[in-house]
């Protein structure tokens, strides 16, 4: 409900500015709602890691997006190259999360290991665990780990068990090597912006959430 309530507050004072930035913000909420509506269509099955790009774009990246978006219509100047990076942002801040759902250490994420394998989710890890998996033929290991995602009942041990397996597997390793890619799409794009202080911000604030993710991962 607090959050419901200054959603609506924002929404008004964002409306007192007129133009384009009510519409836009309209849009990305449309965005973000049709993002979650997807993700629980497709809970507890597998999905491929173009399905799980679209997603995040739509439930994570219309929120990086529109931000960065409106800071163009405001200044009236880079509108499209800001939005483009708001949404590479995204999703790189999607996967660092999703990477800290099995990796991170708790007494920093204060997050429970693993809540996306208990609630059904196949994230990138996960997808790209299970490609490693099956690309190597290891069917038996691939089969009980997707049917651990899959299951609505998992004991400590299974959790513990998928967890294991996407560190084993490489899906860890992979979903930082896909970050890694939007990091360098998202530093291209604000690398043709006029050199100033907002541009290091961006820069930095791009690098360091992958390498902050890293840290708490332990990689």
């Amino acid at each position: 409900v607090i959050g419901d309530y200054l959603f609506v507050k924002a929404f008004t004072q964002a409306s007192k500015i007129g133009g384009r930035i009510p519409m836009e913000i309209g849009r990305a909420c449309s965005r973000m709602a049709e993002g979650q509506l997807l993700q629980e269509e497709y809970r507890f099955s597998e999905i491929s890691i173009e399905k799980y790009l679209e997603i995040v774009k739509r439930k994570t990246s219309s929120l990086f997006s529109v931000a960065c978006k409106c800071g163009g219509l405001l200044s009236h100047r880079f509108e499209r190259e800001l939005e483009l990076f708001g949404e590479k942002y995204g999703v790189i801040y999607q996967i660092c999360d999703d990477v800290l759902d099995v990796v991170g250490l708790e007494e920093f994420t204060g997050k429970t290991r693993g809540s996306d394998v208990r609630g059904g989710f196949f994230t990138a890890p996960s997808i790209l665990s299970l490609e490693s998996l099956r690309e190597a033929g290891d069917m038996e290991r691939a089969k009980r780990f997707s049917s651990i995602v899959k299951s609505r009942w998992n004991t400590e041990s299974d959790v513990e068990f998928a967890i294991r397996t996407m560190v084993e597997s490489g899906g860890v390793d992979k979903s930082l090597d896909l970050c890694r890619e939007y990091v360098s799409q998202a530093i291209k794009i604000i690398s043709e912006l006029p050199n100033s202080e907002y541009r290091e911000a961006l820069e930095k604030i791009t690098l360091n959430t992958l390498e902050r993710t890293k840290e708490l991962a332990g990689t």
